[in-house]
């Protein structure tokens, strides 16, 4: 867990790296409120990871579904906090959620809380392998975590996007 969330930290917590991911974004395509892409390799070009995302406009926290190819596409969800200003010290904690996708009984997850001193993001990562499938056929997901609250993302165009960064994981996945 902690290589794949380390992956996302750099491709979002370095702002001049962040910049040159931007360009290795492929395949960007917008469903509902929704979107999916593919992370490529910025040397060789080959798919890295999969995304399927959403933000919410109010909190501005994004819900991110990864697929990374060396991991055979299993999903991990990482829900991303914006910080109001940079952090000045590590922070790596196991914590306790709850995600509830509509009415449907909640489900208990173990995550990993990350910030990296002088980013201005906290990354909450955790395994997406029992929650995905629920996640395409729902209306809402609910995430909370001991500290940051309850918030509550669309999932409209969820299904779409899920399924569309799964299939262009599987196409370049590494056996």
């Amino acid at each position: 867990m902690r290589k794949i969330l380390g992956l996302c930290l750099v491709v979002v917590a370095s702002n001049s790296y962040a910049l040159d991911i931007e360009s290795n974004v492929k395949d960007f395509e917008k469903n509902g409120d929704w979107n999916n892409f593919a992370i490529t390799d910025p040397y060789f070009g080959s798919v890295m990871s999969t995304r399927a995302t959403t933000t919410d406009p109010d909190t501005k926290i994004t819900f991110v579904v990864n697929f990374p190819t060396s991991e055979k596409c299993q999903p991990f969800i990482e829900l991303i906090y914006p910080l109001q200003q940079a952090n000045i010290e590590n922070i790596h904690n196991d914590i306790f959620g709850n995600i509830q996708v509509d009415t449907n009984p909640y489900l208990r997850v173990e995550a990993e809380e990350v910030v990296e001193s002088g980013t201005n993001f906290t990354f909450i990562g955790f395994s997406g392998k029992d929650i995905t499938n629920d996640l395409k056929f729902g209306k809402t997901v609910s995430a909370n975590f001991r500290r940051y609250g309850v918030v509550e993302f669309s999932l409209n165009g969820a299904k779409v996007s899920i399924n569309n960064a799964i299939d262009t994981c599987e196409q370049f996945s590494r056996s």
